[in-house]
């Protein structure tokens, strides 16, 4: 059964109780009379007190049933809204998953077009980006099937390791080309300049994080710590 019809019949329910409660309490009141007319005056009296109890029941039931009615007519437009607002919710939320998503596609191919800007000043092809994105991600997954880093390594990190990869080399924008493009050996001075790649490119993803005020919580510290670390030579 519709539950709002159920609230109905009992809202009918209590109010006609409580319209015969009025009545039972209007008649004792008029049948307390009688005790002061004469024979002759109770039947036209009694007459008039049946009439005039039926009319005020009545007038007190087509009243609650239209005020019944009209909280009815109430109901259904507030189920008619909320209907409406569930449609718009979903809606919005679809619009705003689209967005997201559209965004997020943005910004990973905006990435990979800037690691590919930086590569096109080596030798290195795009396939390079490529291999390194699909390394990094197998061996992070390798990893993550381990206990000690399984705590770490979740469906996000490797999201965003595969993304992020390709910007390890981000840093040679800051480096000359005299050294950078070098056809022979690097001298000692050169191949520590060369090394400064690393802090260039942590640096400068450091400071974006630092603009957006998401140090330690944003994608872009992944990409700051592969940039920073990514020659590092672990024991």
């Amino acid at each position: 059964m519709d539950k709002n019809k159920e609230t109905l019949d009992d809202i009918d329910f209590y109010l006609r109780e409580a319209i015969n409660t009025v009545k039972g309490g209007i008649d004792q009141v008029y049948f307390g009379i009688l005790d002061y007319l004469e024979d002759s005056e109770k039947s036209v009296f009694l007459e008039r007190l049946k009439k005039q109890s039926d009319s005020l029941q009545d007038i007190l039931y087509k009243s609650v049933v239209e005020r019944a009615r009209q909280v009815n007519i109430l109901n259904k437009q507030l189920l008619e809204f909320n209907d409406e607002l569930r449609i718009l919710r979903d809606s919005l939320e679809f619009k705003v998953r689209e967005r997201t998503k559209e965004i997020k596609n943005t910004q990973e191919v905006t990435i990979f077009a800037l690691a590919r800007l930086a590569e096109s000043r080596d030798k290195e092809t795009g396939e390079h980006l490529n291999r390194i994105r699909n390394y990094s991600l197998i061996l992070a997954k390798y990893l993550g099937s381990e206990t000690k880093y399984s705590e770490h390594i979740d469906k996000n990190f490797l999201h965003n390791i595969y993304n992020s990869s390709p910007l390890h080399d981000i840093g040679k924008v800051g480096i000359t080309d005299a050294i950078l493009l070098k056809p022979g050996k690097l001298t000692s001075d050169e191949f520590n300049m060369m090394k400064r790649h690393t802090i260039i490119g942590g640096q400068t993803l450091e400071d974006a994080e630092r603009q957006l005020k998401t140090e330690n919580t944003s994608f872009l510290t992944l990409c700051k710590e592969v940039a920073y670390s990514h020659h590092e030579q672990w024991d």
